[in-house]
């Protein structure tokens, strides 16, 4: 396969949203920004068996920064820094008759701060591509209620980005899969360290055209329990602060497009449902953003 498209593969998969992988390293030299819009509409939780629970809907609009640079043609670091703002559903709400912020209005705050390492150590078939990661909250911003920005806690993420084009058998098609381990701070004691999965799919039409599709997988090591959260027994600090503590285990599909405007300019759009989980919230999620390069050509 051509470096043309070696490039494009590494420029679509820089233009998707933070949670994708990225096996591909970009040229050395290069700085890629992205501005991404992120919308995520959950209807309710998923309980120990899977089964839905229509309480603790919530929505969430959200614009991240993002920025990357490539120190060499194998090295890479990136910094994102999302703004989000969220809303409780309109529903009898696990958490209403609480003060604070599930009050039916929107509320916006700076999120967390996401800072990554990647190093490709394999180009040739397969593109191996350790990672390491660290997130750090903005500010301590309120995370009561299903409208909390987020989960205000440190985490340290490693693991490995794997990648390979698939001509001649499928050719201009490639896969690249992202496999991680996530090391989160722990919360009235409580730990919800996860393993983390992703696969993407992904096929050029043209050199400006590309689809991909996209499987997350997610499994929680400790956290709560939806049954244990909806029950009777539960400490009245645990269950205001259930979100951000819950056995969050959840298997989720979707798709997405990358469209390369001209050479420095790509726009694309994702969109990602959960399919099955457990002790989680179920719902969609759309994302649409541009990214812009600097630096050496795409081509």
């Amino acid at each position: 396969m051509s470096p043309k498209l070696l490039l494009s593969i590494a420029i679509a998969l820089l233009a998707a949203p933070q949670s994708f992988a990225q096996a591909w390293v970009a040229p050395k030299g290069e700085i890629d920004v992205s501005l991404s819009y992120q919308f995520s509409d959950y209807l309710g939780h998923l309980n120990e068996n899977g089964d839905k629970i229509h309480l603790g809907a919530s929505r969430a609009h959200g614009l991240t920064l993002g920025v990357e640079y490539s120190f060499s043609d194998r090295f890479a670091v990136s910094a994102s820094l999302p703004f989000a703002a969220t809303q409780n559903g309109k529903d009898d709400s696990p958490t209403s008759g609480h003060h604070g912020i599930d009050d039916g209005h929107y509320h916006s705050a700076w999120q967390d701060y996401h800072f990554e390492a990647r190093y490709n150590v394999l180009t040739d078939p397969l593109v191996v591509t350790p990672f390491i990661g660290y997130v750090l909250p903005t500010h301590d911003y309120a995370t009561i209620g299903e409208a909390g920005a987020g989960r205000d806690l440190q985490e340290l993420h490693v693991g490995v980005n794997l990648g390979r084009l698939l001509d001649p058998a499928l050719p201009n098609t490639y896969f690249d899969m992202h496999l991680g381990y996530v090391f989160s701070e722990e919360a009235f004691g409580i730990s919800t360290n996860r393993s983390m999965a992703s696969l993407t799919l992904g096929h050029f039409f043209t050199p400006r055209y590309s689809a991909r599709l996209i499987a997350d997988y997610q499994n929680t090591y400790g956290g709560l329990t939806s049954d244990y959260v909806f029950g009777t027994t539960i400490p009245e600090e645990l269950f205001i602060e259930h979100d951000r503590l819950l056995q969050d285990d959840h298997f989720r599909m979707g798709f997405g497009g990358t469209m390369s405007v001209n050479e420095k300019l790509d726009v694309y759009l994702a969109y990602i449902q959960v399919i099955s989980g457990a002790n989680t919230h179920y719902g969609r999620g759309l994302s649409l953003g541009v990214s812009r390069t600097f630096g050496p050509s795409h081509h």
